[in-house]
């Protein structure tokens, strides 16, 4: 037998469930681009479209640039 007391647990790491990670967004951004444009809201279509692009192009910067310059506002 050890004497050892037992180690205090927890989990390292947040669980996969509710995460959003940068392909699960770019495909969002995308499927809501299509929908509304279907629905005739071409101007913010072409938001969603603009953040899919970037996501994309730009996939080692994430979400680091201003929403201004990821929109191109």
């Amino acid at each position: 037998m050890s004497n050892q007391r037992p180690a205090k647990t927890y989990r390292a790491a947040m669980p996969a469930e509710g995460n959003l990670n940068l392909t699960r967004l770019k495909e969002f951004a995308a499927e809501s681009a299509r929908l509304l444009e279907a629905e005739g809201e071409a101007d913010a279509a072409f938001y969603f479209e603009q953040l899919a692009e970037y996501i994309q192009r730009h996939p080692e910067k994430g979400l680091s640039e201003s929403a201004a310059r990821i929109l191109g506002i």
